[in-house]
């Protein structure tokens, strides 16, 4: 065979792939669309995406007695619960296109645990984009013990809900919550996306988010509320709790309008800023700046920053005893402090090459 029969079968060859792809595409926009066209987001899951509204496909109602537990396992757009004054739970799924067999939501009642889980049929690979509303009867939350999400994608929301344990979760998805009362622990935890959360009472709160933000309000526990974040920024305002910690790892934690017995703010390149009533407080950041006001005078406050300045806003007072070390900075007081080196001092702070001043607490 001569070389330009080679190139000539070649070509040919090369021209028959282009029309079977380009063939295929034709096949394939004709079949389902532009809005079609889909992407992976999930290692079981193809997630359409689609435009248009959101409109109710089916709705189903479970008998509530003798229910103890509600599990909702979801994967895309987002899982709300709700409170209503009917007998049954009643749960609505929404989706942007009719539904083909197998794609429905599922649900089974065993041993009192109420699962309802996305799929009707788990091996489908390309799945649309749904929402389900959970209505529980005011009713059964009296007796309810566990409130659990676990969610690939899905916006996660809550109102006016109450359980002996709360736990929500999602991979990627937000979560904003309000009026949530758990007599044991409550739990809030996403991987990527923020966390809202308002008027929140529990014996112990749990709030974590890998990546995202945090801003809670209005929360109440018995022992203790951990709220942390690995690169989101945290803000507290208004918490009663025996312990309050706040942690990022390089946002800004800022607590205002609290009352604790304890409380920890860390970051290890955000700055802290902290208002409130406690009795002890453990402040740390390596480059971030901390700012501490005191309306009441603590028994103990320890505040370290690296590189940062610290700043203490404090009412004044005869015995007050403070230690202090900076490498480069400068230490200064608008009022007169008792300066102690022997470990009997309540404040202690510390910054390497930062300065420390301490002022008088002004309430704005």
């Amino acid at each position: 065979m001569s070389s330009t029969s080679s190139k000539i079968i070649r070509t040919i060859a090369i021209l028959v792939i282009i029309f079977v792809i380009i063939g295929l595409g034709i096949w394939y926009v004709a079949e389902y669309g532009f809005k079609g066209i889909s992407f992976s987001t999930t290692g079981r899951h193809t997630i359409q995406t689609l435009t248009g509204p959101f409109e109710e496909k089916a709705r189903y109602e479970a008998d509530s007695d003798d229910i103890e537990e509600i599990q909702v396992n979801w994967i895309t757009s987002a899982v709300d619960f709700k409170v209503h004054d009917k007998d049954t739970i009643l749960f609505v799924e929404s989706c942007q296109r009719d539904l083909s067999e197998g794609e429905n939501l599922t649900y089974t009642i065993k041993d009192g645990i109420l699962k309802i889980t996305e799929l009707e049929d788990e091996t489908i690979v390309r799945i649309a984009p749904k929402k389900v509303v959970i209505w529980i009867p005011e009713s059964l939350l009296e007796t309810l013990s566990v409130l659990r999400s676990n969610c690939a994608l899905a916006d996660v929301t809550a109102e006016d809900i109450s359980s002996d344990t709360i736990y929500l979760e999602s991979d990627t998805g937000r979560i904003n919550v309000k009026n949530l009362t758990a007599n044991q622990t409550l739990t809030l935890n996403t991987d990527t996306a923020s966390i809202t959360a308002s008027d929140i009472k529990a014996k112990n709160i749990v709030i974590d988010s890998d990546t995202g933000n945090i801003d809670v309000s209005n929360l109440q526990a018995d022992v203790k509320i951990d709220i942390e974040t690995d690169t989101g920024r945290v803000e507290v305002n208004d918490v009663t709790t025996e312990t309050l910690i706040c942690d990022s790892d390089t946002g800004r934690v800022i607590c205002l309008n609290y009352d604790v017995d304890s409380i920890t703010q860390s970051s290890d390149t955000g700055a802290l800023e902290t208002e409130g009533i406690f009795k002890t407080g453990d402040f740390r950041s390596n480059t971030g700046s901390i700012t501490m006001k005191c309306a009441t005078l603590p028994d103990e406050i320890y505040a370290k920053s690296d590189t940062g300045s610290i700043y203490l806003y404090t009412v004044k007072t005869d015995n007050l005893i403070v230690a202090y070390s900076t490498a480069t900075g400068k230490f200064h007081s608008d009022f007169p402090v008792l300066v102690s080196s022997s470990g009997d001092a309540n404040i202690t702070m510390k910054t390497a090459t930062g300065s420390i001043y301490i002022r008088p607490y002004e309430n704005e």
